[in-house]
């Protein structure tokens, strides 16, 4: 922007408005003569300007100027001398105008002249006017020296500064003062502090800090830095000045501005060294302000130390900041050292309490007891306060003198009326407790009954246990249990005590015989469901025989179930103690359902370790009369306590009841010592004896028990029987006659007395008569025991009438035993009834069972059953017939040796084995050695040599087998479990876990392949002559030298139905697939062991896949091969089968052989084989097995 444009217009001053010294004549006459001379004279135009510059009147100046103006060209010169000449006449609007714009002259002679003038001009307007003209001026001075400062030289920089100043631009004026080399630092700095140039005030100050490094100098700068904020620079500076000479004045500056700054440190520091030149407690209290605000304790508590030595008047103010610094350092004994200058066990109690706070610090139990004291002395102490006083107080002084001053303060001599009801309270509790400690317990019963006459209570709070507790101990210390029970019956409130507690309460309950106390606690121990309620105390406190005590009982069960320790198999002792209360009132009542539900209790435990428990489970059996589980539970029994013979004699009932013989002529013995000087014995005896057809025994003992008076009405029925079994019938006629003719009411009243009574009638009366007694108990339809025991009184046609009656409907098959039921099903020949009798019948002899399962072809099951009842006390009538029925059914009972050469000719290998076998327990053990041997298989470059050694037992149900083969000169353990489980008569699981075996599913696996794996699979039997299996593989393969072949899944099903039993011939369905995933890479380290130059992969060893569906047929007559004979004459087998190999696409063909010859005596010569165009890796497979065993 120009000098003219947009400006306020300068106002010129009016011509009319001029004093007037010539008049108009005269001034047109000298202006003629004047034109006149000039034109005649014609002088210097440069001359001439230069006498009109220095011209003395104004006025004749610029009229001759102006006249040149309108004659030539204004210039530069002619401008500045008119504009001079106006501001002489102090015509400044007309010089302003004249000259702007001012810029338009630079570069001129004039330049310098026509600012001058151009400036002043403005400076003038600017401050001799009031107006707007003023303003205008004001605005372009400020604006004109702005735009032009570097052109200014430094007189006119000082110069237009000043006009600056004066029209109120002091900023402009640091400006251009700042412009000048002749400003000196101070004057730049008190411009740009009158300016408001922080900023540069703090370079100019700092500045001058530089130049010339004083206090005054420091703090002018100090004082900036706070305004501008600084801090880190004016931090540093401080710092840096105080390293400086720097009195305590100029370190009291620094320390005020490094906390504005809030440098704590630097600050300290410099407090600490003003605080070691002064002597001033003022200076040492900074110090001390100081060292805390940095955490230095110890550098506080120093000064601090001196402020309270050394200042009497900051003394008192200051103790308490040190103590609390003495506190902080744990300086405890200099901090109690000082307490006690001027805090006494008289001051208050905040005091005090600190104190004791200070002197358990400092462990002084001396100045800890006195302050306690002077609390308890005020009144003001807490109850907290008076127990830790008589603490120290008894440390310090002794339970003599802690006594005294108690009983001193409870009559009243220094409490002063202070005593509240609490704290009476509690200094007589603890009275008490000092009476009891020195053994004074006649001094503890007399404080009570001094303070409690006749034990009734007169608060109204209720003592707690552990206060009370002093006193009930000391009345049961001196034998007053009743009074130590009324005690804490009245002055105790039950609900609130601990468990613990509550046990103390119930225990004296139950010494002094309080029956109502004892329910009282047992009643909040149910409220709580605590665990520690004394199930004999329940017991004892209630009516087992009452349904609704037994329902009390039964919360009480719940609890000790839930809350106390047991197991997941075992119940908790004290619920078991309860819940066989529980029982006992049950069957007491006959009630069955709590029977019932005791038994479903005991079905969530299943600890058959525990008696107690196999005691509660026998007594549930018993009242159900479940003689099979009690059997087991009585064996179980015995097995755990032997010598218990409470369990041998209820064993007898049970076997007499199971007709388990062979467990009763074990028992018998067993008893047989004992019974001889036992009358207790000799009914049990007689019965077991009898029923082991030991007519001999039996024979003596009844006619002990008849001799001795003991006999029962049965007991002389059954001696007559054994005495007419001897030919002594007169004596057996006689006793029956005695029986019914003495004793029939008696006789009748026993347990199937009736059917006895009968029997009676029919000898003494007549057969018409107990045939009216029989016909009019089936019209009755009585006990399944009583039709039975008459049935079997039925000489003749037997079942055939048990049939009929059951077809006319008046018999159930339920009220029939189970051997009836057995010989029914064998006649009609209904396997499948014969099955489930023989394997679910629960009284069913060993004999009975076995030779069923024979005559279906059940070997297996007919064995078991047989072997398990197989033992030395069997009768010679029971031992023969099992023992034939045993000899053909089962190849475990074998012993002897075999040798066989086995080999498979496609894959050139043949070896031999050798082994012997022997049964061990209810299976059999074999050892087995083997080896085998090729012809330079493809990958080895020497004749194959393999040796192994197998040790092996086998049950009917599982097969165990731990091996070691050794060859390519190392050895390799083996391992293989097979098991399978019945589940129910038509379901056979099984499994088999293998590890490390040998694998000979191809030649190469045959010669250097080992598996592990599992096998899971099932047999259902759909009918009797149809089955089904199934089973599933999973398989890891690897060389002998544990590198990786490949993982193979497995799934065979086969369906087969029997269309002839003897020979078995059936026909079969079978589907099989395998999915092989295999290895990449080469076999190395089989190549290396091996030293074979061709390149080995895992694909030599298996195929990807095997997908197979056959059809097929079997003729077998026995086990060939297998130890032992199972059939008549020769053993045979011829297999074949019709495949089709989804995988190669091709029908394959399979046939397997066998015969076995016997030889001499057991001894078996046997041959089998098989042969397949494609096996599983599609080869041609030919297996040969040539055995010889022998038996012993």
């Amino acid at each position: 922007m120009s000098a003219t444009e947009k400006k306020p217009k300068l106002k010129h001053r009016s011509q009319h408005g001029r004093e007037v010294f010539l008049n108009r004549r005269a001034i047109i006459a000298l202006t003629a003569s004047t034109v006149t001379l000039l034109t005649l004279l014609q002088p210097n135009r440069e001359l001439l300007l230069t006498m009109l510059d220095d011209a003395n009147d104004p006025t004749v100046a610029l009229a001759f100027l102006n006249v040149l103006r309108e004659d030539d060209e204004p210039t530069a010169q002619l401008q500045y001398l008119i504009a001079k000449q106006r501001v002489q006449l102090n015509e400044f609007e007309e010089a302003i105008a004249l000259i702007e714009p001012a810029e338009r002259f630079e570069q001129t002679p004039y330049q310098e002249e026509i600012y001058d003038l151009f400036t002043r001009s403005l400076w003038q307007l600017a401050t001799l006017r009031q107006d707007e003209t003023a303003a205008a001026a004001t605005d372009r001075l400020h604006e004109f020296l702005s735009q032009n400062i570097s052109d200014f030289s430094d007189d006119e920089l000082n110069r237009f500064a000043q006009y600056a100043i004066q029209t109120g631009a002091p900023a402009l004026s640091y400006r251009l003062r700042a412009q000048s080399s002749t400003t000196s630092e101070s004057e730049l700095f008190a411009l740009a502090q009158q300016s408001g140039l922080a900023n540069e005030s703090y370079q100019h100050a700092l500045q001058i800090y530089r130049d010339d490094p004083t206090f005054e100098n420091v703090q002018r700068v100090l004082t900036l830095v706070q305004q501008l904020g600084n801090w880190d620079q004016g931090i540093a500076l401080a710092e840096q000045h105080a390293s400086l000479d720097c009195d305590n004045a100029c370190l009291q500056v620094l320390i005020n501005f490094l906390l504005a700054g809030n440098a704590v440190n630097s600050a300290a520091d410099l407090a600490f060294i003003k605080a070691q030149r002064s002597d001033s407690p003022d200076d040492w209290l900074q110090a001390t302000q100081q060292a805390l605000a940095t955490g230095e304790l110890v550098t506080a508590a120093f000064w601090l130390e001196r402020v309270v030595d050394e200042s009497a008047a900051l003394r008192s103010a200051h103790q308490r900041q040190l103590i609390d610094l003495y506190v902080g350092l744990q300086r405890f004994d200099d901090a109690l050292a000082l307490m006690q200058e001027f805090i006494t066990p008289d001051d208050s109690p905040e005091l005090i309490r600190y104190v004791i706070r200070v002197a358990y610090a400092a462990i002084n139990i001396e100045v800890l007891e006195s302050y306690l004291y002077g609390l308890a002395a005020q009144g003001v102490a807490t109850l907290v306060e008076i127990r830790e006083w008589i603490a120290v107080a008894d440390r310090l002084n002794g339970a003599d003198y802690v006594s005294d001053a108690l009983y001193s303060i409870l009559e009243g001599e220094t409490a002063s009326g202070q005593l509240t009801e609490a704290e009476l309270r509690l200094i007589e509790v603890e009275l008490g407790r000092f009476y009891n400690f020195v053994g004074d317990q006649e001094g503890t019963i007399a404080l009570w009954r001094s303070r409690h006459p006749g034990n009734i209570p007169n608060i109204e709070e209720p003592y707690s246990y552990e206060n009370l507790n002093q006193f009930i101990q000391a009345f049961v210390d001196l034998n007053e249990p009743e009074e130590a029970l009324e005690t804490a019956v009245n002055f105790l409130d039950l609900t609130e005590l601990n468990l613990d507690q509550l046990d103390n309460i119930r225990s004296l309950a139950y010494f002094v015989g309080e029956r109502d106390t004892l329910r009282d606690v047992q009643e909040i121990l149910l409220a709580r469901e605590a665990n520690t309620i004394d199930p004999f105390l329940l017991i004892a406190t209630h009516e087992v025989s009452d349904a609704s005590e037994r329902q009390r009982l039964w919360e009480y069960y719940r609890l000790f179930s839930q809350n106390q320790a047991g197991s997941v198999n075992q119940l908790p002792d004290s619920a078991r103690i309860i819940l066989d209360s529980i029982l006992q009132g049950a069957i007491l009542d006959q009630n069955s359902a709590d029977v019932a539900r005791i038994k479903e209790q005991l079905a969530n435990y299943h600890d058959h370790q525990s008696v107690e428990m196999q005691e509660l489970r026998l007594r549930i059996a018993t009242y159900e009369e479940d003689n099979e589980t009690a059997r087991q539970l009585l064996q179980q029994l015995i097995a755990l306590r032997p010598a218990v013979q409470r369990y041998k004699e209820d064993s007898v009932w049970i076997a007499i009841a199971l007709d388990d013989s062979r467990w009763l002529e074990e028992l018998y013995r067993q008893l047989f010592a004992s019974a001889l000087n036992n009358a207790d014995l000799i009914q049990l005896m007689a019965y077991a004896a009898q029923n082991l057809d030991n007519t001999l025994h039996a024979q003596f003992w009844y006619q002990q028990l008849y001799e001795q008076g003991l006999a029962a009405p049965s007991d002389i029925l059954a001696y007559a029987i054994l005495l007419q079994e001897h030919g002594n019938d007169a004596l057996a006629q006689a006793l029956r006659w005695q029986v019914i003719s003495t004793m029939a009411d008696e006789l009748r009243a026993e347990l199937n007395g009736e059917i006895s009574y009968r029997s009676l009638l029919s000898i003494f009366v007549g057969p018409a008569h107990s045939n009216s007694q029989l016909t009019q108990a089936l019209a009755e339809g009585v006990e399944a025991e009583e039709i039975n025991s008459i049935l079997f009184t039925q000489s003749q046609n037997g079942l055939q009438r048990i049939a009929y009656w059951q077809a006319i409907g008046m018999l159930e098959e339920e009220q029939l035993s189970e051997t009836v039921q057995l010989a029914l099903a064998l006649a009609r020949r209904d396997e499948n009834a014969i099955r489930n009798l023989a394997i679910q019948g629960q009284n069913l002899t060993g004999l009975e069972r076995a030779s069923s399962l024979a005559q279906i072809d059940e070997r297996r099951l007919a064995w078991q059953y047989g072997e398990e009842a197989l033992n030395p006390s069997l009768t010679n009538n029971e031992l023969a017939p099992m023992q034939r029925l045993l000899a053909n059914e089962h190849w475990h009972r074998s012993h002897g040796w075999s040798y066989a050469f086995a080999g498979t000719p496609s894959y050139g290998l043949g070896g031999s084995e050798l082994e012997y076998y022997r049964p061990v327990r209810n299976g059999q053990m074999h050892v087995t050695l083997a080896d085998a041997q090729a012809d330079q298989p493809s990958f080895y470059s020497e004749d194959y040599s393999s040796q192994s050694l197998n040790i092996g037992w086998q049950t009917p149900e599982e097969h165990y087998q731990l091996g070691v083969q050794h060859r390519y000169g190392e050895s390799h353990a083996n391992l293989q479990i097979d098991t399978q489980w019945q589940v129910g008569p038509w379901l056979t699981p099984s499994a088999s876990l293998f590890w490390n075996t040998p694998a000979t599913q191809s030649e190469n696996l045959a010669l250097a392949g080992r598996q592990s794996g599992i096998q899971l699979g099932t047999a259902w039997q759909l009918t009797s002559r149809t089955s089904i299996s199934a089973n599933i593989q999973a398989r890891e393969f690897e060389t002998d030298f544990s590198e990786r072949i490949g993982d193979s899944r497995q799934i065979s099903l086969r369906v087969s139905d029997i269309w002839q039993r003897v020979p078995v011939w059936q026909i079969y369905m079978q589907y099989d697939l395998q999915e092989n995933d295999i290895a990449d890479g080469e076999l190395t380290r089989l190549m290396s062991r091996t030293n074979t130059s061709t390149t080995v992969t895992p694909g030599a060893f298996l195929s990807d896949k095997y997908h197979r569906f056959a059809i097929g047929q079997s003729v077998t007559h026995g086990n060939i091969g297998r130890q032992g004979p199972d059939v008549k004459g020769a053993r045979y087998l011829f297999d074949t089968s019709l495949g089709y190999n989804f995988e190669l696409e091709e029908v394959d063909f399979n046939i397997s052989f066998g015969l076995g010859v016997r030889v001499f005596g057991g001894d078996e010569l046997s041959v089998t084989g098989s042969w397949q165009n494609a096996d599983i890796n599609g080869q041609t497979s030919t297996q040969i097995n040539v055995k010889y065993f022998m038996d012993f």
